[in-house]
């Protein structure tokens, strides 16, 4: 554990032990393309009270985030994902907003792997076969 890092620490780093350093754009493009789907339905589930949608897709990023390394993103997903409905139904728009931020910061580092980001692109051996960048 420990892959990603808060932005206070220098922004998300995945943890894709199996994964080439060429492969991890492709894989990240897909997470922030099917995340920011997942968030968009998951805002309207919010807004519906649907705590059965809310709980489906909170499971759904939950384990996208997973697959990734996105532990706070995972945590805040499966928080969610257990507190659908009941007396914490306030805090699903925070939690929602949550994720989000969670979601910015994978883009924010995809923005970097691009070059059309800000900072420079995290130190790594890109010739290495399955490193962790910055770790």
């Amino acid at each position: 554990m420990g892959a990603e890092r808060t932005s206070g620490e220098g922004g998300f780093r995945p943890f894709l032990p199996d994964v080439r350093y060429g492969e991890q754009r492709e894989v990240l493009e897909l997470f922030c393309t099917v995340t920011a789907r997942d968030l968009d339905e998951l805002a309207k589930a919010v807004a519906a009270d649907s705590a059965a949608e809310v709980r489906r897709l909170a499971h759904r990023i939950k384990g996208a985030a997973a697959t990734i390394g996105a532990n706070e993103m995972l945590s805040v997903a499966a928080w969610l994902e257990t507190h659908a409905g009941g007396p914490f139904r306030d805090q699903r728009r925070e939690v929602l907003h949550l994720l989000k931020d969670g979601l910015r910061q994978v883009q924010d580092y995809l923005g970097q792997l691009n070059g059309d980001g800000p900072g420079s692109v995290p130190s790594a051996n890109p010739g290495a076969g399955g490193g962790t960048p910055g770790g």
